[in-house]
């Protein structure tokens, strides 16, 4: 199994930063990884802090149902850091619409459509939404829960610039009056 119990993982949360340029995971950490080895390390940490495991009954395409217990460790994590991410960085009626399509687009992906036309029609549009979606999500994990601790995106360094110089050009010129007082 790739995920702990929550009861066996451990007594102490896991701080992780995941940085994301146009929508894909690029770094864990500040360290840059090719996908697959980014998700291999994430399905460690989050499998270590029992996150990603569920146990399910599904509708098959065939008709019938099935019941399938299922692991997703690293992707659980880098799917609600993706969303913090995307949550400052992407239009609110573009991620509206975004979500009004995940259904079909999951229902093509499952049911083996990735080469059909609607398919290819999907991918360009969520290709679309992701051009901004960079920045770094700090995530929490603890005992089978994910939780965003901190987001970050290069637009918000330059408001914290921003405010700064104007807190500064506010005090030179008090200190200026008093100078001249």
């Amino acid at each position: 199994m790739l995920t702990k119990s929550p009861e066996a993982a451990p007594d102490k949360p896991t701080y992780v930063e995941i940085d994301f340029e146009k929508g894909n995971p690029v770094a864990i950490d500040g360290k840059k990884m090719s996908p697959a080895k980014l998700m291999d390390y994430m399905n460690t940490i989050a499998g270590e802090n029992g996150i990603g495991r569920i146990d399910m009954v599904e509708n098959r395409f065939v008709g019938m149902k099935s019941r399938g217990v299922y692991e997703t460790p690293g992707g659980t994590v880098l799917w609600a850091a993706h969303r913090a991410v995307e949550s400052i960085t992407m239009d609110r009626e573009v991620m509206l619409m975004r979500d009004s399509l995940s259904p079909k687009y999951a229902q093509l992906a499952y049911n083996g459509f990735w080469y059909s036309p609607e398919m290819q029609t999907l991918q360009t549009y969520i290709d679309a939404t992701q051009e901004n979606v960079t920045g770094t999500a700090r995530m929490k994990l603890y005992k089978a829960t994910v939780l965003l601790s901190v987001v970050n995106h290069p637009i918000l360094y330059i408001v914290r610039l921003l405010l700064l110089l104007r807190k500064i050009r506010s005090i030179s010129k008090r200190m200026q009056q008093a100078l001249l007082n």
